[in-house]
């Protein structure tokens, strides 16, 4: 999920006003565990999570065959600019 609190925040709220049900990880780490204990329906992986990035942690929670089938979003607020 998101690192970013705020972002986490806004994200959580308007998931919750459609009547989902969230569960929040602070960083990379903290998202495997989550998604091995609560086996969530969709991950929306922020990428640049600190502990463990989303990437890192999206490669891990496909290779364990508990969670490969979990679908995951990725999520991130980085923007490049373009020449």
């Amino acid at each position: 999920m998101e690192n970013d609190p705020e972002s986490r925040r806004i994200v959580t709220k308007v998931l919750a006003l459609e009547g989902y049900e969230t569960l929040e990880a602070p960083d990379g780490r903290s998202a495997i565990a989550l998604s091995r204990q609560a086996h969530p329906d969709l991950i929306i992986m922020d990428l640049a999570m600190p502990e463990l990035d989303g990437w890192e942690a999206t490669r891990l929670i496909k290779a364990n065959p508990e969670t490969r089938s979990i679908p995951i979003i990725a999520l991130t607020a980085f923007a490049s600019a373009r020449r």
